[in-house]
């Protein structure tokens, strides 16, 4: 039996490795809200490219990996508590684009909204 990992698996993976990276400013992560256990001192998804890596996970597992190209460079900047994902269609396409907020502390998906 061959184990075969969806983006999201993937994406959760890599917040291991792009945790070490370069993190963004300091945030207050004890909310309410909080899940219980150990809570990572700049949050759970502290970097841009951690970011990057959770919205191209789910917009290729919701929205197909055809469309998440056309989206292609996704852009990620502080907004916050939350980082802020967009990407938008190239000029030569039609459609809108994709935008994102991902709890800097959590994870959790708090905005999704996509236009094709």
């Amino acid at each position: 039996m061959q184990l075969q990992l969806t983006p999201v698996a993937i994406a959760i993976s890599l917040l291991a490795l792009f945790s070490q990276a370069t993190t963004a400013a300091p945030i207050d992560c004890k909310k309410p809200e909080q899940i219980q256990g150990y809570q990572p001192k700049n949050g759970v998804v502290s970097t841009e490219k951690t970011a990057i890596a959770i919205a191209r996970a789910i917009i290729a597992e919701s929205y197909g990996e055809k469309t998440m190209e056309d989206w292609k460079p996704l852009t990620a900047t502080e907004s916050g508590d939350d980082w802020e994902v967009v990407g938008r269609v190239r000029r030569d396409r039609s459609g809108g684009g994709v935008t994102i907020r991902i709890s800097r502390c959590t994870g959790r998906v708090v905005f999704l909204f996509a236009d094709k």
